[in-house]
């Protein structure tokens, strides 16, 4: 919609892929945090369905919903009671109008069911990623390769070129400790908690500060911090969302993993300080490719 609400606005996403890249080339940081989604098209790095919540976390959430649901023989319950079919609305932010946008010919009118729910979660990647954004975000690009051969960026990943366009900000460790908030089984002794412990060694004694960033990025969705620090930190609301940190049992697995929305990190009850440093330096370097529904 937002040819409706500029007559030029596709000469304004031009600008800014031209000012951001000028900015890269020149080696000026701006104070910015680019949504993970459009670093990964300028990166021409294919995105997976994950990245819709960087895009809509509420929707996100029901798509998420709808990928996970198994249907069992012992219940009534099915997909096609939702009343979901092949398209998607969108509501205008003006008028509050709804435009609906068929995601196969005639969408509108076939169900969603349990055997083409996986066809049908494609289809709403590709359109809330590429097709409902198709004319800006070529615009946006168009910008950008004026300025800079986007070829020569592909030795870098989506985390690094967020830390080059954006830089490396200054944490204090102390301020991050005081504003964490522990849930799980870190709940009751807190920052006493051997896992916990083990977590602010790493990062006070062997993550440097593009590990911090790196960290705060896959945590809270940014590498920056808001002007007053850790406090400041606000969720996918608008609302003020602590960092926190919650326990993850040992056999959901060894990964880290993040609920930027909540600006919350899993930890699992890691035997070792070697197995903590270990799983949690990859996951911060990690670079989930492919165009998948995990």
């Amino acid at each position: 919609f937002s040819g409706d609400i500029h007559s030029n606005h596709l000469r304004l996403f031009n600008f800014a892929g031209r000012f951001v890249a000028k900015a890269l080339r020149d080696r000026v940081s701006l104070p910015i945090t680019i949504c993970l989604p459009l670093l990964k098209h300028i990166l021409s790095v294919p995105l997976t369905f994950a990245d819709l919540e960087f895009i809509d976390a509420e929707s996100f959430q029901s798509y998420a919903w709808i990928r996970d649901y198994q249907e069992s023989d012992d219940t009534n319950s099915t997909l096609e009671a939702l009343g979901l079919t092949f398209c998607v609305d969108s509501i205008h932010p003006r008028n509050g109008s709804v435009h609906t946008a068929d995601l196969v010919p005639n969408g509108r009118n076939i169900a969603v069911t349990e055997a083409n729910k996986s066809q049908y979660l494609s289809l709403v990647l590709k359109y809330r990623v590429l097709d409902a954004v198709r004319e800006q975000l070529i615009s946006f690009l168009r910008g950008f390769d004026e300025i800079i051969d986007r070829s020569i960026l592909s030795v870098f990943d989506y985390q690094e070129l967020q830390l080059l366009i954006g830089g490396v900000a200054d944490m204090d460790i102390n301020d991050w400790k005081r504003h964490t908030r522990y849930l799980g089984a870190f709940a009751q002794l807190q920052d006493r908690h051997p896992v916990v412990q083990m977590f602010w060694h790493c990062i006070e004694n062997d993550f440097d500060e593009t590990d911090r960033a790196r960290l705060c990025q896959f945590t809270t969705g940014s590498s920056q911090l808001p002007p007053m620090g850790f406090k400041a930190l606000t969720g996918d609301d608008g609302r003020y969302c602590p960092f926190t940190l919650a326990s993850l049992p040992r056999a959901l697995g060894l990964w880290p993993r993040a609920h930027t929305c909540f600006n919350r990190l899993d930890l699992p009850l890691y035997k070792s300080y070697d197995e903590l440093h270990s799983y949690l330096s990859l996951t911060i370097r990690l670079e989930v490719v492919g165009f998948t529904m995990e």
